[in-house]
């Protein structure tokens, strides 16, 4: 029953089946990216309570919406047409592109976890580089990204990060990648292109992973990952392997 309905956004197939004398009808191969673009253009957060309405300073585009309670460092810069929500931190240094979205709660730039011993003392190391992302990124809320030891944290263009994850210093995370809640990627770890990694994976330092790489949830990734992988488990290890694994152990009762 549609009779509530003004208008549907459908494919092909389904449209054939729904008399159009009843409904207007939107056809396209990809219903769902229609309805998102729709969603998105008939949003206007410019006059929302969360967001500030006085100057922003000569660093930040006069076209990008500042939440109320966002902390911003010295020397940050933002794009345009970038949101960022109440209650985000950005540290000095942090370099934002265009069309970047941060979420509530997020951190940018802060003090990276890096420590050295000293007669069986943990020292703190300094870390004074910074976090730079690019354009059309989203970063989820309460994800924390620290600044690099001396050079920068790098976000590259089209990156989606969820909820909840924590990127260490040093990291470089390739374009186009796509990082679900809850994981953990350790420092100086450089992630390729078109990764998509899912939540609660836990990557050790160091380590790099190829271009159109896939990581399962709760994956721990503890070595290089060579280019176009499907990878799962710990360690991860591709995953036609690890469901072998996990039927042999199901046959021995485990």
């Amino acid at each position: 029953d549609y009779s509530n309905l003004d208008c549907l956004i459908t494919n092909k197939e389904i449209s054939s089946l729904i008399d159009e004398k009843k409904l207007s009808l939107i056809i396209h191969d990809n219903p769902l990216l229609v309805f998102s673009k729709l969603i998105k253009d008939s949003l206007d957060l410019s006059k929302n309570s969360l967001f500030l309405t006085e100057p922003k300073g000569d660093l930040i585009s006069d076209s990008t919406l500042i939440g109320n309670n966002v902390s911003i460092g010295s020397n940050v810069t933002i794009g345009e047409n970038c949101i960022i929500y109440p209650n985000s931190t950005l540290c000095d240094g942090t370099v934002i592109g265009n069309n970047v979205v941060v979420h509530p709660g997020a951190v940018i730039g802060s003090d990276g976890f890096g420590l050295v011993q000293e007669k069986g003392k943990w020292i703190k190391v300094p870390h004074i580089g910074n976090v730079v992302i690019s354009d059309d990124v989203e970063i989820g809320a309460n994800t924390t990204i620290d600044r690099g030891t001396l050079d920068s944290t790098v976000i590259s263009n089209n990156v989606k990060i969820d909820n909840l994850v924590h990127i260490a210093h040093n990291v470089i995370i390739g374009e186009n990648v796509c990082i679900a809640a809850q994981t953990g990627i350790s420092g100086s770890v450089e992630i390729g292109n078109n990764v998509t990694v899912g939540g609660k994976v836990g990557f050790a330092g160091h380590i790099k992973i190829g271009n159109n790489v896939v990581v399962a949830a709760r994956s721990g990734v503890t070595k290089n990952i060579n280019e176009n992988s499907v990878v799962a488990g710990f360690p991860a290890i591709d995953i036609k392997e690890w469901k072998k694994n996990i039927i042999r152990q199901r046959k021995n009762g485990h």
